[in-house]
């Protein structure tokens, strides 16, 4: 399918996505495609060549959540310009511009990560009084847009079956690069680093969903035994963050906001477990743990949120510990337990690694290349 154009369209994912950019549109260019991305970045970035994928800076980059509803078709026009043979678009915010192009008889893929029907329920920014009517509201979109898109894509099983016939499971499974390993290996000795006994990373979306404020409040407890810092990396908005201010674990906190991904990962590469302590709403227990496979990756163990799928797929390699959501207590100790063996935490972490090696998404990507395929 050489020379065959491209546009992914993910207006308000930043650029560098994992799932949007790394996996999917670097796969793509490295296949042969002509790439387009056209997603959130610094102006500087639009029109420019990264890893092969020509990026668009997309119109919403700059608009607020209305904004992203009332200017979609500003979005539409950029990727109506890039003439592209096949339009792959991600998440509940494209639907408008999936049935605009499909009534101009482009061909469209639809892509969506995550249960939406369930996830809007702990949207704080929707009033409460219309999060259940916008989540049967989008449900029916979704399925719509599905219908008549040539094919779509859910990462979950449940997420397929409701979005139709047309739609193909295709998974979340760790990217295991070793050049991205050694660059972040490389750049670790650039880290203003200083002598805890103990880091903790966490990297990722940053609310209360996520278990943020039961990791601040664990930190105290587990200061209490041994000397213990966080690394807290990724956006969060100023009211959240006031209120993490004032917890007394705070002061074990080093929030390094949002980073480059290289740089983030250098982070995780200095610490000593990754955490992801997630709530279990929405569809949160459904999801591949994709920031698991990324501390494994790097060989560092994890302490995770206690969910049957994640126990099932990742208990027996013996990589990390479960533990209950919302329990910081039991957090504390469960961490402090794991770190009384100092002597395990490296085999936990090639134990990680290794999975991220057999396991990984170049093999998940020949189910892209085929739907590829079948739409041209």
């Amino acid at each position: 399918m050489s020379g065959k154009k491209i546009c992914i369209v993910a207006p308000i994912h930043i650029w560098d996505d994992v799932r949007v950019f790394k996996k999917q549109a670097v796969s793509l260019s490295c296949t042969g495609y002509d790439v387009t991305l056209i997603a959130r970045m610094d102006k500087e970035l639009d029109g420019t060549i990264q890893d092969g994928v020509k990026l668009v800076r997309s119109k919403l980059s700059d608009k607020g959540k209305l904004g992203r509803i009332f200017f979609s078709y500003q979005v539409l026009r950029q990727a109506l310009a890039c003439k592209a043979d096949i339009y792959h678009l991600h998440n509940p915010n494209t639907i408008p511009i999936a049935i605009s192009l499909r009534l101009a008889s482009k061909r469209v893929i639809y892509d969506t990560h995550e249960d939406y029907s369930e996830r809007l329920l702990f949207r704080e920014w929707i009033p409460k009084i219309i999060r259940k009517p916008a989540c049967w509201l989008v449900s029916f979109l979704e399925k719509f847009t599905a219908n008549i898109s040539l094919a779509a894509i859910g990462t979950q099983e449940g997420v397929v079956k409701r979005l139709g016939k047309k739609a193909h499971l295709i998974g979340n499974p760790p990217r295991y690069n070793e050049k991205l390993i050694k660059k972040v290996n490389n750049l670790k000795s650039n880290l203003d680093l200083s002598n805890e006994s103990l880091r903790l990373v966490y990297l990722g979306s940053i609310n209360k969903s996520r278990g943020i404020t039961d990791i601040v409040n664990s930190l105290e407890e587990i200061n209490k035994v041994e000397v213990t810092k966080l690394w807290l990396i990724g956006e969060m908005d100023t009211a959240y963050l006031n209120s993490l201010k004032i917890l007394p674990g705070w002061q074990y906190v080093d929030y390094l906001g949002r980073l480059d991904q290289d740089i983030a990962f250098a982070y995780v590469c200095e610490s000593d477990l990754g955490l992801i302590y997630i709530h279990d709403v929405g569809d949160h227990a459904k999801t591949d743990p994709n920031k698991l496979y990324e501390y494994m990756s790097f060989g560092k163990p994890f302490v995770a949120s206690d969910f049957p799928i994640w126990r099932d797929k990742l208990q027996r390699i013996n990589a990390g510990v479960f533990v209950q959501p919302q329990q910081p207590n039991m957090l504390a100790k469960s961490i402090l337990e794991l770190v009384s063996k100092r002597d395990i935490l490296p085999v936990m972490g090639v134990n990680g690694r290794k999975y991220v090696e057999n396991n990984c998404w170049e093999k998940e990507f020949s189910k892209l290349e085929q739907i590829y395929r079948e739409v041209l």
